[in-house]
């Protein structure tokens, strides 16, 4: 009786095991989802096994959340057969950002056993020229600490403005990053900020205050919370040094409804500079409208933050209702009255700019979107999209979403950490010969016979 009695226990034991094993957390996706066991996701998400990105000796150490990626093997294949890109595609990787970072460890020791930061510049070059990225964040820690590593240099400055309504364990696991780290400043002064780009200039404006007051960096990178880096570091500053001092904002003709009616755009009237002698009312601001994402030169930046008085603009566009992040520095980079250090001029407002700081496929373009989701009419890259974007000119793209394709983020981590660790194939060329750089080589030439500049 006895030796029975303990066989159906022990049975028992063994079923309860079995049935443990089978035990998994289903993350956001499509209808099958994709398994973890609880303890692999916080394990992974901790990194208390030491995360690695693969065997590749290429491969820098990534806070990547493995247990929700494909392997190195299956991105690299994705990168190279689109059939692959597509399946992967059409089955994605996806996490609640918020569960994923309730889980994250935040200490400085951990945070530097998830990912390499190295401590010293890995060039001369990059060493000469540091830039600063300044970046406007609400959410989704995780991914923000995988952005920050595959960008780190510690020669550059990362200023972060947090959107006030962020919760309260995003500001502390933000707190506790620019702890870790000498060159990362978080600012003191929080605004609320939206998707209609309320308060997103005065975001900027507080880094930029804080990165004035620092020497040696050349120029200034605005940047939000999607946005996902094209190129290396070294490829930023090979480019950059092309531009000469020159801004990288893409400018058009502004949507009539977007511009405040009835207001004094004279300089006059918007009490554009401090001194205000310069405030002549036969001078008016002509509105130009672009891409939030901007490089600003150190000049521009130095001009902007001694020269003139932000305030009433940014109040001015800051009542409409939407886009008002998009018109302030683009109006006051191709101001010909103003002739803003590194800026433009509006002769070629109507015309396609030939370089931009950031990509983004929107819904009315006529750029590919393979993973068909789109949000607030902009394409949220999967997968499929990864072989595109390899190849594009820009600095930066937006965007990729932990809750739509974590694949695709993560795919991306692992194939730019080769990028950092190879030889550039960038044609560099052919930032020369963009019509920013061509403009500012002869400024002065041009300021005196604009209509003889070929856009």
């Amino acid at each position: 009786m006895f030796s029975i009695i303990n066989l159906s226990i022990i049975s028992l034991l063994i079923v309860f095991q079995l049935l443990s094993n089978f035990h998994h957390i289903y993350v956001l996706g499509d209808g099958e989802g994709t398994t973890v066991t609880p303890q692999d996701e916080l394990t992974a998400v901790t990194g208390q096994d030491g995360i690695t990105a693969g065997t590749d000796e290429s491969m820098r150490l990534l806070p990547l959340i493995h247990e929700h990626s494909p392997s190195e093997k299956d991105c690299d294949a994705a990168l190279n057969d689109p059939a692959i890109a597509a399946e992967l595609t059409s089955k994605p990787y996806t996490v609640d950002s918020d569960k994923v970072d309730a889980n994250i460890i935040n200490s400085c020791e951990n945070i530097k056993q998830r990912g390499l930061y190295p401590e010293n510049p890995a060039s001369d070059e990059e060493k000469d020229f540091p830039i600063v990225f300044i970046r406007v964040i609400y959410r989704a820690y995780h991914v923000q600490e995988l952005l920050f590593n595959l960008m780190y240099a510690p020669q550059n400055l990362y200023c972060y403005a947090l959107d006030s309504k962020s919760n309260a364990l995003f500001h502390e696991q933000m707190q506790n990053l620019s702890k870790c780290f000498p060159n990362v400043i978080l600012t003191e002064l929080e605004y609320e900020v939206d998707s209609a780009g309320h308060n997103m200039t005065k975001s900027y404006m507080k880094c930029l205050e804080s990165v004035s007051k620092k020497p040696g960096w050349k120029y200034a990178i605005l940047l939000q919370n999607d946005d996902f880096p094209i190129k290396s570091n070294y490829e930023m500053v090979k480019i950059l040094d092309i531009l000469n001092g020159s801004n990288a904002i893409n400018v058009g003709r502004p949507y009539r409804h977007r511009i405040p009616q009835h207001v004094d755009w004279s300089y006059a009237g918007l009490q554009l500079f401090k001194d205000s002698s310069k405030n002549v009312p036969d001078s008016h601001l002509k509105i130009a409208k672009g891409s939030p994402s901007v490089a600003l030169s150190r000049g521009f930046v130095d001009y902007v933050m001694g020269e003139l008085n932000l305030t009433t603009l940014i109040n001015i566009f800051d009542s409409k209702p939407f886009g008002t992040d998009e018109m302030i520095f683009h109006s006051l980079h191709s101001d010909d009255a103003l002739d803003a250090p590194g800026g433009f001029t509006r002769k070629c407002i109507d015309e396609q700019n030939d370089f931009t700081t950031r990509y983004v496929a929107w819904s009315w373009s006529n750029r590919p979107c393979k993973s068909g989701n789109y949000r607030h009419s902009a394409c949220v890259f999967g997968v499929a999209d990864l072989n595109l974007l390899e190849n594009i000119q820009h600095l930066f793209a937006n965007k990729m979403l932990s809750e739509n394709d974590y694949g695709a983020i993560a795919c991306w981590a692992m194939r730019f950490s080769k990028r950092i660790a190879s030889k550039s194939t960038v044609d560099f060329e052919n930032y020369k010969q963009s019509q920013i750089v061509r403009f500012n080589q002869d400024k002065d030439m041009w300021r005196k016979n604009i209509s003889m500049f070929e856009c």
